[in-house]
């Protein structure tokens, strides 16, 4: 399995809708990004539309589309480590008392959203002098904290919010053309945070110690086809292993069942390798994205002093804004490994449960399996179009203006 951090590619608009489904559909998700070169009028016509609309019925794989560089990056499964900040951040303000928050006099609740509730923000600002159509630049973050009306009524004004994006096939500059977006092109988000995880793969090779356990995990929980990979090995002949072949085939349909318990017994440190990350918090200044204090290290090493997210960033109010939470890094350090260890699982559960190579596939056959005909046009918005985020009734459809 490839851990490469990106995957860019440019080619030809056929080769392209090929590329994108084979990627689609590989049994297991690699964790590598995929990242093509798709001019405008290839993303926005058939069949790119039809393939993107398979992402975007369900949360993962997601989509982002950056009309300025003409940049499709469709993610990998590494969703534990991206859902790690949507857990934190869903506690985190659940503990606010928000009995009296009011704006323009009416009562308002604070809503965290992450990448399953959100359908994916979209701005139609085409640069001075672009004549339409210009893509909609489109992004799906990780998570938004924003606030909005407990009825039906309009606040008045689009919702303020603060976004939250993690990085991990990502690299850190895409990252901050991330912030760069949000805080350019949605006048409502007023605070970004950039998460950073970085795994070194090349510190990653196993011991005699670590090796044993993989084996024994593969032999333990590996389908036949697994099991039959490892036999072949010349290093794995003769050697004791704990478990007995006789009765122990895992080819059932149920990887749940087995993911469960892989994730309570297996180490982390044999199947992930040493992870760094860091936190920045992204404002404006003076019309300018920049870094807000300092970068402040969760792994290996924590920083000491927690940031503060103000009652400002949330609800465009003064009545206030004393009010401050505090983001502790110590706890959502304790997220983010938990994190870490379901994606030692999952890659523990892709050594088990191996297919058979899958042979390329065309697009055509790719969407005939999923009844998408022509008519699907997840993309096809233009410059001219405008939409608001989310600041009603919260059935979690937001679009950047």
């Amino acid at each position: 399995m490839s851990h490469q951090p990106t995957e860019h590619d440019s080619r030809s608009a056929t080769s392209i809708h090929d590329r994108i489904a084979t990627f689609l559909r590989a049994p297991f998700m690699d964790e590598v990004d995929l990242v093509l070169h798709v001019e405008h009028d290839v993303y926005l016509s058939w069949p790119t539309t039809g393939l993107l609309a398979i992402c975007s019925r369900s949360c993962f794989p997601t989509y982002s589309y950056d009309p300025a560089t003409c940049t499709l990056r469709i993610s990998g499964c590494n969703y534990p480590i991206h859902e790690s900040i949507l857990t934190y951040v869903a506690q985190l303000f659940d503990a606010i008392d928000q009995r009296d928050w009011h704006y323009a006099g009416v009562p308002v609740d604070l809503a965290v959203k992450g990448r399953v509730d959100w359908q994916s923000y979209c701005s139609y600002k085409a640069p001075p002098g672009q004549s339409p159509p210009w893509p909609a630049w489109r992004r799906l973050p990780d998570a938004v904290a924003s606030f909005r009306c407990r009825d039906s009524r309009p606040c008045g004004k689009p919702a303020q919010g603060v976004v939250f994006e993690v990085g991990f096939a990502e690299s850190y500059e895409e990252l901050v053309a991330d912030a760069f977006q949000w805080l350019l092109m949605e006048p409502g988000v007023q605070l970004v945070v950039l998460i950073k995880v970085h795994e070194d793969r090349s510190s990653c090779a196993p011991t005699p110690e670590s090796q044993r356990r993989i084996d024994e995990y593969i032999w333990r929980f590996g389908n036949r086809r697994a099991r039959t990979l490892l036999k072949a090995k010349p290093e794995f002949a003769g050697r004791d292993i704990s478990v007995r072949e006789e009765g122990l085939p895992c080819d059932s349909d149920s990887d749940w069942e087995v993911y469960d318990e892989i994730i309570e017994t297996v180490r982390a440190d044999d199947w992930v390798g040493p992870m760094s990350a860091f936190v920045e918090f992204w404002r404006l200044r003076d019309g300018k994205p920049d870094v807000d204090g300092i970068r402040m290290s969760l792994l290996p090493h924590l920083h000491v002093d927690n940031p503060l997210i103000y009652i400002t960033d949330l609800l465009p109010s003064q009545e206030r804004c004393d009010l401050q939470v505090t983001f502790d890094l110590a706890e959502y350090r304790r997220k983010l490994e938990d994190a870490i260890q379901q994606l030692a699982a999952s890659r523990a559960l892709d050594q088990c449960s191996l297919e058979p190579p899958q042979e390329p596939i065309t697009a055509d056959v790719l969407l005939k399996e999923y009844n998408i005909s022509d008519n699907a046009s997840p993309t096809g918005e233009t410059q001219g179009d405008y939409q608001e985020m989310d600041s009603g009734d919260g059935d979690g459809d937001g679009a950047v203006a």
